[in-house]
């Protein structure tokens, strides 16, 4: 259960921040030169988009992302936690 919001996670992650890296971030985006092909300019927002890191603005996305998935899923049976961390 767990290990699939965590892929979840990874791949919304990934997903937003390859798309800023592509389509918003300038340094990158320009280069690529997919936004120009795709949408006529190197980059598809205004200047301070184009200068902020995807990585940052792509980081709250996975944590919205746990909290609806972990609401939406069963909790783990009752005994699973002390199972775990039998022994130690």
């Amino acid at each position: 259960m767990y290990l699939g919001v965590l892929i979840v996670m990874m791949v919304v992650y990934v997903s937003i921040s390859i798309l800023g890296y592509v389509f918003l971030h300038l340094s990158e985006s320009k280069p690529f030169g997919i936004a120009r092909l795709v949408f006529g300019k190197d980059a598809l927002l205004p200047y301070p988009w184009t200068h902020i890191d995807p990585l940052v603005y792509s980081l709250p996305l996975p944590a919205l992302v746990f909290v609806i998935v972990s609401m939406l899923t069963a909790p783990p049976e009752p005994g699973h936690v002390d199972r775990c961390f039998e022994g130690i």
